[in-house]
């Protein structure tokens, strides 16, 4: 199986899932999808695509999981980070439990310049986005966060007129837009596609790539 390509095909249908008017033929999906997929081009709806290629992409006949030989080798850690899903485990050595704002302030302190590197970016500053004028080059980010916000709506995450504050380190890695505190040993996960994916951390990507402070 070549898991590269479906983590890229699950991603792309996963930002197309909530992307408003449902339509049944998504042009960017290959038409070699939706036959692995057994499914009908012009009448699979974008979440039964989504669903349908989640499940095949968690299937251990189709090549999901650590494998048959696992018992005799050990994955490396770039192995780990590729598979979350099959390999990683929250830290045990760690018995904090912390909301949005004690994220930043121990890892201020703990990897300092992952929090500077997320204060620069557009995620802690969803703002610059919402204000950018029409005649600026990035303008078309606007509506995408917008677009993202509309999706986290149709999710439940976001109230009818909430907007969003910000994408922190609990966003990825506890909830998206989460509000309650976080135990280390039991609530941190790494993003996978299927995890973020669903309208949300696709787009919020593609939101912060290209924008400077």
């Amino acid at each position: 199986m070549n898991t590269g390509g479906w983590k890229k095909g699950m991603m792309l249908v996963a930002g197309l899932m909530f992307a408003g008017v449902l339509q049944a033929n998504i042009s960017t999906v290959p038409d070699e999808t939706y036959k692995a997929l057994n499914l009908d081009r012009a009448k699979a709806t974008p979440k039964e695509t989504y669903d349908a290629l989640v499940k095949r992409y968690k299937d251990p006949a189709q090549g999901a999981g650590s494998g048959t030989l696992s018992k005799y080798w050990e994955p490396i850690p770039y192995g780990i980070y590729l598979d979350p899903a099959t390999f990683y485990k929250p830290p045990v050595s760690m018995k904090e439990t912390a909301g949005r704002k004690e994220c930043v302030e121990c890892h201020t302190d703990e990897s300092p310049v992952w929090v500077q590197a997320w204060k620069r970016s557009t995620h802690a500053n969803l703002d610059k986005v919402r204000n950018m004028k029409a005649d600026d080059p990035l303008y078309y980010k606007k509506e995408k966060l917008e677009e993202v916000e509309n999706n986290l709506r149709s999710m439940g995450k976001l109230g009818a007129d909430e907007k969003l504050k910000e994408v922190g380190c609990i966003d990825c890695h506890v909830e998206v837009n989460a509000k309650k505190k976080a135990d280390h040993t039991k609530d941190l996960i790494m993003p996978t596609a299927d995890d973020a994916g669903p309208a949300t951390y696709v787009n919020l990507r593609n939101v912060n790539r290209n924008v400077t402070p």
